[in-house]
């Protein structure tokens, strides 16, 4: 059935009925016909872009994309809106330099309304662009003309040329309200969302979100040739980014043109796709096009694709496996299509097998087999009724076993990242200091003092990350060493001596923590190879809360170390590190008081502490530390949307303030935590995007300077690692739910790519396009590391969905009677296994 709505004037009095004010910045609107229900769509005349996208129509607030005039008028040349064109083209068969061009050239003046058969309106945008491509362009919106509803926007490209032309790239502008600048926190609840892509070709799609998680979400799917080369920033639109601004993206249909120049660096087996481009005879036309339409909630991109009758792929465990893991398989449901053949980009990586069982729900399972370390693209070759072929990419990376990957980062902090130098005059010998994995060695000098300073994320977080490792997989000498970091260098005394030249700590007697041991300039006969940093004063300041969580964490670590291992020499006794980290907490509420009503990062130790205090029979120190947790909570509860921290807006907080508002029975608090968690943390058949909790300012602050050219999107920093607590322990109270469980299988595995082979780790990976690269530098690692360690497991589950028992982060042997299951973990520790039927998770020894 076809929703064609022909009378424009009487439409825009109906949706003025419904009071949607925002019309007056759009020249046409449309009421889209949708299955989940209708919505409203503007569009501004003088570009022919998209000038609103309201979900709701008594909502005349909240818009997925950016209003096309405020609070700056995006009709201005190089300013992206919605629906905005960028291609290069050159004649065929040359060698070339390919031109670029653009809508947002506004070169000739406004778009023109044209004709166009069965469309609800139609501009000619050639005029947009400056000229001597060669070209006719048209943009076309039609109502989607099946029960599903939406709307579809194409180009149409047409070669007024005599001669041959190549398209080399060409892409359409997302351009999402994803930019919160001069906003506080609850109107960036209100206004903002969040853009996430499935960069898998001609299954790919893009998924725009609430801030707040709330509500219907926003599915860009491909129409008339859509599929997704590449997730392309728009380097050039002028707007500001910031740590409150992303940047805007693109939806790239063709990108040849890109990867011969600007990412021609960048190795194949690196890309998520490969890349493609057109050739168009003279009066020859080509079409792209995209639907827009919407689902019925964050979980529901499966469901929603799985009852449009498009095909739909899964693996189990996730997309980041082992080598030992023997259950790997690639499911797919077709759909209205058929599979032709699956192939893989890389067999010395991963194999499969083509032959497929097909289930009782209707999915078909193929067997993969892991063989070595890498990144491989997993490819299902399918076809409509039409015959034509399409390629859905699935973007996977095979790991040594997690365990053998975990102990190699342990070898490789405590052979190289181990710090023993008396002479350093900043005290930090007996460290783990931060690494180059690039260069092959530590970072020991940063205008970013902190980086290098042993506290402050960047510097704490190879300490951190260290430390963890041993809480659950320890190993006598790594204990060692981490002992003497703490006992000499974090809360022990250098200085003043010879090579000290002034009194040195981390951590005062009094339990204040400093922003950085590393100063500039003014330590005498120090060979600065820096310019810039934070100078003594300043670093010796103690008031960022953030600064204490670490510290407090390591001591919990070493407690737990002690107290779990009592054939485990330390320098102390349990109790002692026990006492340790809970007067580091009493000193952050003393000295940094500020930062202490946000969530911290790791603040999840905290209830942990709480645990131990009252385990152990500290009755007082139970009391005091449960009265000021209770304080923050308060705030937090306070809050309509209690997500900031030094930013206006993060992702970093929210594992604390789930997991405490659930110690404290805050039920109301830690569902609304969730669904924010949500809101920025999606399933994607990909193991860059899977689980990989939006961060895009912390190369800027914590980044290798070589790699780092401003804001960018940061692929399993320690967002995902952190946020990936909330989803495990939701879905520990809440096993019904397996997309929490897959959500949450890529925080935690997302993150175990950041280690290389011989355990050197990093910070996270360029999203970029012409890098898609780990950062050189470990820095602030350790702390998703915290995250994808602490609730580490082994799930065996009834899959709701696929109708049988799978294993996550195990291997699964069903007796011929299903009564009878044999689980054998494959994940990190091997400490802990979840059975889901139970609804119990078991926990062992692990190593031993």
């Amino acid at each position: 059935m076809t929703y064609t709505i022909a009378a424009f004037v009487l439409l825009l009095i109906y949706l003025s009925s419904m009071q949607l004010t925002i019309v007056q910045s759009a020249d046409s609107s449309f009421l889209i016909r949708d299955s989940t229900g209708d919505f409203g769509i503007g569009l501004l005349g003088k570009k022919g872009t998209v000038a609103y996208i309201r979900p709701d129509l008594h909502d005349n607030v909240f818009s997925f994309t950016v209003n096309d005039t405020w609070p700056k008028d995006r009709t201005q040349a190089l300013y992206h809106s919605t629906g905005d064109i960028t291609l290069r083209i050159r004649p065929a068969n040359s060698t070339e330099n390919y031109a670029t061009f653009s809508t947002t050239d506004a070169y000739g003046g406004a778009a023109q309304i044209v004709e166009v058969a069965d469309s609800l309106i139609a501009y000619d945008v050639t005029s947009l662009l400056h000229p001597g491509h060669g070209l006719n362009i048209k943009r076309i919106y039609r109502q989607a003309a099946d029960n599903d509803g939406g709307f579809i926007i194409q180009v149409n490209l047409t070669n007024t040329q005599s001669y041959a032309q190549q398209i080399g790239a060409l892409g359409m502008s997302m351009v999402f309200n994803n930019d919160w600048s001069n906003l506080d926190l609850n109107s960036t609840a209100q206004r903002c969302s969040f853009t996430e892509p499935n960069i898998g070709q001609d299954g790919a799609w893009v998924k725009v979100t609430r801030v707040t998680g709330d509500g219907r979400i926003l599915m860009v799917l491909p129409a008339d040739n859509g599929g997704m080369n590449a997730w392309r920033p728009l380097l050039t639109d002028p707007t500001p980014r910031s740590a409150t601004f992303e940047g805007f993206y693109e939806y790239t249909f063709l990108a040849d043109a890109y990867r011969t120049n600007e990412w021609s660096a960048v190795p194949d087996e690196r890309l998520w796709t490969l890349t493609d481009s057109v050739l168009l005879q003279p009066g020859a036309s080509v079409t792209y096009g995209l639907r827009m339409r919407l689902f019925n909630g964050v979980k529901n991109v499966e469901g929603g694709l799985a009852q449009m009758q498009r095909l739909v792929v899964k693996v189990v465990p996730g997309y980041v496996v082992g080598v030992d893991m023997t259950n790997i398989t690639l499911y797919v449901l077709p759909g209205r299509y058929k599979v032709s053949e699956i192939t893989v980009s890389n067999s010395s990586i991963m194999d499969i097998e083509n032959t497929s069982t097909i289930l009782s729900s209707g999915w078909y399972s193929y067997q993969l087999y892991p063989r070595a370390y890498g990144r491989v693209r997993v490819i299902v070759h399918y076809t409509d009724n039409r015959a034509v072929e399409y390629r859905q990419v699935v973007s996977m990376f095979v790991l040594p076993s997690f365990r053998t990957h975990v102990q190699t980062f342990g070898e490789f902090c405590a052979k190289y990242q181990w710090y023993e130098d008396p002479t350093d005059p900043f005290g930090r010998s007996q460290s783990i200091m931060p690494y180059n994995w690039h260069l092959e060695k530590l970072v020991l000098q940063e205008g970013r003092s902190f980086v290098v300073g042993l506290s402050d994320e960047s510097g704490a977080g190879p300490g951190l990350g260290f430390a963890i490792k041993n809480l659950y997989a320890p190993d006598p000498e790594q204990v060692r060493l981490m002992d003497l970091y703490v006992n000499n260098t974090l809360f022990g005394s250098k200085g003043p001596n010879q090579y000290v030249p002034f009194e040195t700590r981390v951590q005062w007697s009094d339990y204040s923590v400093i922003a950085s041991t590393f100063w500039y300039p003014g330590m005498p006969g120090y060979n600065y190879t820096v310019t810039d940093g934070w100078d003594q004063k300043r670093a010796n300041t103690t008031w960022r809360s953030y600064n204490y969580v670490h510290p407090a964490a390591i001591y919990y670590s070493l407690y737990r170390i002690a107290r779990d291992n009592p054939n485990m020499n330390t320098l102390h006794s349990w109790s002692w590190y026990l006492m340790q980290a809970y007067r580091t907490y009493i000193a952050m509420n003393k000295f940094g008081s500020y930062y202490a009503q946000f969530g911290l990062m790791v603040g999840s130790v905290f209830p942990r502490i709480l645990d131990a205090l009252q385990l152990e029979g500290f009755a007082e120190q139970f009391k005091q530390m449960t009265a000021l947790e209770q304080a923050r909570l308060t705030i937090w509860q306070s809050l309509p949307f209690p997500f900031g921290s030094e930013f206006p807006w993060d992702s970093t907080g929210q594992e604390e303030i789930y997991l405490t508002a659930q110690h404290f029975g805050f039920y109301t608090l830690s569902n609304s935590t969730l669904q924010a968690v949500l809101a920025y943390t999606h399933s994607v058949p990909n193991w860059g995007y899977h689980g990989a909790a939006r961060r895009f300012w912390d190369y800027v602050y914590n980044g290798c300077e070589e790699l780092n050219n401003g804001i960018e999107r940061v692929l399993h920093h320690y967002g995902s690692g952190l946020n990936a607590l909330p989803l495990m322990h939701a879905y520990d109270l809440n096993p019904d739910d397996i997309y929490l469980l897959e959500v949450g299988i890529g925080s935690i595995t997302g993150p175990l790519t950041n280690i290389q082979l011989n355990g050197a780790s990093s910070m996270g990976l360029h999203g970029d396009p012409s890098k898609l690269i780990h950062d050189y530098w470990d820095a602030d690692y350790g702390m998703s590391f915290y995250g994808l360690a602490s609730l580490q497991s082994a799930y065996a589950v009834n899959h709701s969905t696929l109708g049988h028992a799978v294993c996550y982060l195990c291997d699964l042997i069903v007796s011929m009677e299903a009564t009878v299951w044999n689980v054998i973990p494959r994940d990190a520790f091997h400490r802990r296994i979840y059975i889901e039927p139970l609804g119990t998770a078991f926990i062992g020894c692990g190593y031993d």
